[in-house]
């Protein structure tokens, strides 16, 4: 986790190490930076003192993050502190939970979503497979040979040749 200095344009190092950090979010006071990491196989909530330095781990029972995966909406759901910056909200579980930072003790915080849904039909495009003819559009590996008289390349998983004044390709394998 790195810090952007705005009006300069320097970064600084906040977080390295094995395991990575994800999902930095500062304390509306700016004291502390809560993040989340992984220590071995075990995804923890961590707490970073910005004054002295010090990590803390508050809560050490996370699902596992997503860094090995396509995570299009991050590794790790969103945490936040609340408003007076005693605590701090995270997901575990499937649960939304509060953790008190005066004694790291960890309450779930009720919830129940009432939804309805209408399901829509399948957008669905007839595709005509058995074509004896592809126009290609991506020609892959192009080499010319050493006299420049002939084109090799890759289509469709094979190989074709063709003469370098045009012409109609010769399929190799």
């Amino acid at each position: 986790i790195k810090r952007l200095e705005r009006e300069t344009g320097d970064t600084e190092v906040i977080l390295e190490g094995a395991g990575g950090a994800v999902r930095p979010t500062p304390s509306p006071d700016g004291k502390y930076l809560a993040y989340i990491r992984r220590v071995d196989f075990k995804t923890s909530l961590y707490l970073y003192n910005l004054a002295n330095g010090e990590h803390t781990e508050l809560y050490a029972d996370l699902d596992r993050d997503m860094q090995e995966t396509w995570a299009i909406h991050g590794v790790y759901p969103n945490l936040a502190f609340t408003p007076d910056n005693q605590a701090i909200l995270f997901w575990a579980g499937g649960k939304i939970n509060k953790l008190r930072l005066a004694d790291k003790k960890v309450e779930q915080i009720p919830f129940q979503v009432d939804s309805e849904k209408q399901i829509q039909q399948t957008v669905r495009h007839q595709q005509q497979l058995d074509t004896p003819a592809v126009d290609v559009k991506m020609l892959r590996f192009v080499q010319a040979s050493p006299d420049s008289k002939t084109i090799v390349y890759s289509a469709l998983g094979h190989l074709y040749q063709v003469s370098a004044k045009g012409g109609t390709p010769k399929r190799l394998t």
